[in-house]
């Protein structure tokens, strides 16, 4: 049984290390959206910030950076598509290995993935296109036309894969080499 100092040393260090990845993902992307050039690839790695803080604690601290971040997001980010792309796909880390542990057959599980990531795709410029009536991006899409519009979110709905794909050699990395040399995040 953990002692009293024992838990709060763990509840604190859970608190800071989360603390750090808000503040860490809303810079990413603040970053992405400013320079132009991380529209898309910011929030997606911002959102492998969750998956070190799913391995580090618990899937319950990883929704409650994501739920920060997004809401820090739609405050003070200038970029709404940005924000928007981060809250309705960067928490796929934290489901990821749910759906991978309890979906065996891998054609399943890869529909099963291409089957959300299109849907939080469509879901979000939805939002942002008839709800929010943002005419920036509206305008973006009328000027690919159609075929160039199919091409944008196939190539969207591709990198994501290829971003779920990349989360499982990550974690290694993390938890063999990175998470070793942090002296903070060792237990004792």
């Amino acid at each position: 049984m953990k002692s009293r100092a024992s838990q709060s040393r763990e509840i604190s260090r859970a608190i800071a290390f989360c603390g750090m990845a808000v503040a860490l993902s809303v810079v990413l992307v603040l970053l992405g959206s400013l320079l132009q050039i991380g529209l898309y690839a910011a929030p997606l790695f911002a959102g492998i910030l969750l998956l070190f803080v799913r391995l580090e604690f618990d899937s319950r601290y990883a929704w409650s950076v994501w739920a920060a971040s997004t809401l820090l997001l739609l405050l003070l980010c200038p970029d709404r598509e940005a924000a928007f792309y981060y809250g309705f796909v960067g928490w796929w880390p934290i489901v990821k290995w749910s759906v991978d542990l309890h979906i065996r057959s891998r054609a399943v599980r890869s529909l099963v993935k291409l089957a959300v990531f299109a849907a939080a795709i469509t879901a979000m410029y939805l939002l942002l296109v008839h709800v929010l009536h943002l005419i920036s991006v509206d305008a973006e899409f009328q000027g690919l036309g159609l075929w160039g519009a199919v091409l944008f979110y196939g190539l969207n709905v591709l990198c994501l894969m290829v971003w779920d794909r990349l989360l499982t050699p990550l974690s290694l990395i993390w938890t063999q080499r990175i998470r070793p040399k942090l002296s903070f995040l060792n237990r004792k």
